[in-house]
C-alpha cells in the first residue's frame, strides 16, 4: 500500500532546520515531537491489536462509506497516555511559553478539570466545541489540547489504519472518489504527486492512510470543472502546489515529489515546510478544512 511514516530522512530534518521564517523552537519541537511519534509507532506495532469492530461491507464501501468511522476507532489508552506525557515533557523542557501550557495543561489535569481519556474522545469525534472550550483555559496557545490530542492518537491511529490495510482494507491500487478517508471518513490533510505521471495521493488528517485520489478534482466539495479549479505555487517554495477549489473556496497542499525536494514524503514535515503559501491561500478567501498535521 501507499504508505506515510513518522521516520524522517535526514534531508528533510536538514531543510526543516534552515527555514529561516520558522523559529528555533518550533523548530526543534518539530523534531522532537516527530522522533516521539516515531518511537511509539514502533512501540504501538508489537502490542497485538484487539479484534476490530465491524466495518462496513465491500457494496457499500464502493458507495463512499468508510470502513471504520473514526469514533469507532480502537485506542489503547495506556500507550497513548505515555506518548500525552512524552508530549508534555518535551514542552516542559523547551521552556518559555511551551513549558507554562504544559503546566497549565497538568494542573488542570491534576485538578479532574481535564483527562486524557475526555481528550482523546474529542479528537476521536471531531468535537470542535471541546476543543474551543478547552483552548480557553490556554490563552497564549489555545491550540494546545488539539496539538496533543492528535500527536499523541496519531501513531496508534496509524497502527489500527496499518491493520485493516493488511487485513482487507481500502484497495490501493484504486482511485477513490469521494471527499473524505477511505478508512476513517476524515479529510485530507495533505496530498502528493508522485512519480513521471504524477500520481495524486492524499493522506488522511486521522489515521494517516495514504491513499490515491482523482487528479482533478476538488477533496472536499469533489467539484471537478475545470474553470472551478486552479493551483499556484511560490518560487521560494518549488517543490509544493496549493490547489484550490472555487466553489467551496477550501485548498489543500500538495508536495510535488517529481521536483527536487529534500527527502521522501513526510506529510507533518512537509506541511510546517509549506507553511508560507498558507498565507496566500487565506488572503484570497481560502481555508482548510482541517486543521496542520500538527493540529492547528
Amino acid at each position: 500500500m501507499f504508505d506515510t511514516r513518522f521516520a524522517a530522512p535526514v534531508a528533510k530534518l536538514k531543510a526543516l532546520d534552515q527555514t529561516s521564517w520558522l523559529p528555533p523552537d518550533l523548530r526543534l519541537l518539530a523534531k522532537r515531537v516527530h522522533a516521539a511519534q516515531a518511537r511509539a509507532l514502533a512501540a504501538f506495532e508489537e502490542i497485538p491489536l484487539a479484534p476490530l469492530p465491524a466495518q462496513a461491507g465491500d457494496e457499500q464501501h464502493r458507495q463512499g462509506v468508510p470502513l471504520l468511522p473514526r469514533a469507532d476507532f480502537p485506542v489503547d489508552l495506556p500507550q497513548a497516555h505515555n506518548l500525552l506525557r512524552t508530549l508534555q515533557g518535551l514542552l516542559s523542557r523547551l521552556g518559555g511559553p511551551f513549558r507554562e501550557a504544559s503546566q497549565r495543561f497538568g494542573a488542570l489535569k491534576a485538578k479532574g478539570e481535564i483527562s486524557a481519556e475526555a481528550l482523546f474522545r474529542a479528537h476521536a469525534s471531531d468535537d470542535a466545541e471541546w476543543f474551543a472550550q478547552q483552548g480557553r483555559n490556554f490563552a497564549e496557545a489555545p491550540g494546545l489540547p488539539r496539538f496533543l490530542a492528535q500527536s499523541a492518537l496519531s501513531p496508534f491511529m496509524h497502527t489500527v489504519t496499518r491493520a485493516m490495510a493488511k487485513n482487507g482494507g481500502h484497495d490501493p491500487a484504486s482511485i477513490w472518489t469521494y471527499g473524505h478517508c477511505p478508512h476513517c471518513g476524515s479529510h485530507p490533510v495533505m496530498g502528493e504527486l508522485r512519480g513521471p505521471e504524477g500520481i495524486r495521493l492524499h493522506v488522511c488528517s486521522f489515521c494517516l492512510l495514504t491513499y490515491r485520489a482523482k487528479r482533478l478534482q476538488c477533496p472536499f466539495c469533489l467539484e471537478e470543472s475545470p474553470d472551478k479549479l486552479a493551483f499556484f505555487t511560490a518560487d521560494t517554495e518549488p517543490g509544493y502546489q496549493v490547489h484550490v477549489c472555487r466553489t467551496c473556496m477550501c485548498y489543500i497542499k500538495l508536495a510535488d515529489s517529481r521536483r527536487k525536494i529534500a527527502g521522501d514524503f513526510a506529510p507533518a514535515l512537509d506541511d510546517l515546510l509549506s507553511l508560507p503559501l498558507d498565507l496566500p491561500a487565506a488572503k484570497e478567501g481560502f481555508q482548510r478544512p482541517t486543521g496542520s498535521a500538527w493540529g492547528f
